[in-house]
């Protein structure tokens, strides 16, 4: 039997191990964690082009896409971002007319980039097997920034050490959609910085993974696979050899979009 001294020394260690472990955020910081997470991964991958190896299966159907993949950010309009790939080959054979297209968009105004911008993903949604899609993996983002977080219900689910320590999973849901389509899903983060390792997202019978990981050059999680499930219809992504894309375009774009009065 244990002496009443050693029993007091255990009791005291063992409540020193316990105010040393960092104490687990409520949903509220947790998410306003998040939220700042979000926004410091825009700033950072605001205008880094990604190749993106996209394979869709459809039965028997197959095809292959590459293309570079954006997250872009216009100048003086920091408040406004946009997420786009610009198809490059289909099944190993290059898009004629493909080159300098990117280029373009910066020495747009924002209005008339945000228009050209939508041309080239419907272009690349032509070179999608018939029936297939071609999904966005950064979706997720969106809704956890902080502007967006009060349109859905956050749940505080249990920690997922099979990514990490102090991973948290969040499960979410739109609060009011239409029931057909009520987008929902989970999202996995860290406690302590909020940031981004996995997100899911699920529309109906639509699903989405999308796994992040750290990128040696820019030292950010960036998104490096996603899978994409629809009925019959899968859909698999990779993305590697991340830069950024610099053109300068800020006296091309103010005079545009501020032109003087005459």
């Amino acid at each position: 039997m244990r002496s009443l001294t050693a029993v007091l020394i255990v009791l005291a260690s063992e409540l020193t191990a316990s105010a040393a472990l960092p104490q687990s955020p409520g949903i509220d910081e947790l998410m306003r964690r998040v939220a700042a997470y979000v926004q410091s991964f825009v700033d950072a991958f605001g205008n880094v082009v990604a190749e993106e190896r996209y394979e869709q299966q459809l039965g028997s159907r197959r095809r292959q896409l590459a293309s570079d993949f954006l997250l872009v950010a216009y100048p003086g309009r920091a408040d406004r971002v946009l997420t786009f790939r610009d198809v490059r080959e289909v099944d190993g054979q290059p898009v004629k007319d493909q080159p300098d297209r990117i280029t373009q968009l910066f020495l747009n105004p924002f209005d008339s980039a945000v228009a050209r911008a939508t041309e080239i993903q419907l272009e690349g949604l032509r070179h999608s097997l018939s029936g297939g899609r071609l999904a966005n993996p950064l979706s997720v983002l969106t809704i956890l920034q902080r502007e967006y977080q009060k349109e859905y219900r956050f749940t505080r689910r249990g920690l997922d050490r099979t990514l990490g320590s102090g991973i948290r999973r969040i499960d979410l849901i739109r609060l009011r959609p239409p029931l057909s389509s009520q987008p929902r899903g989970s999202v996995w983060v860290s406690e302590i910085t909020g940031e981004v390792v996995r997100t899911i997202r699920i529309v109906g019978s639509e699903r989405t993974t999308t796994t992040f990981e750290v990128d040696r050059e820019l030292r950010i999680r960036v998104p490096v696979r996603m899978e994409d499930d629809v009925g019959d219809f899968r859909g698999s992504a990779t993305y590697g050899n991340f830069r950024r894309f610099n053109v300068r375009t800020e006296s091309t774009i103010d005079a545009s979009a501020s032109p003087t009065p005459r």
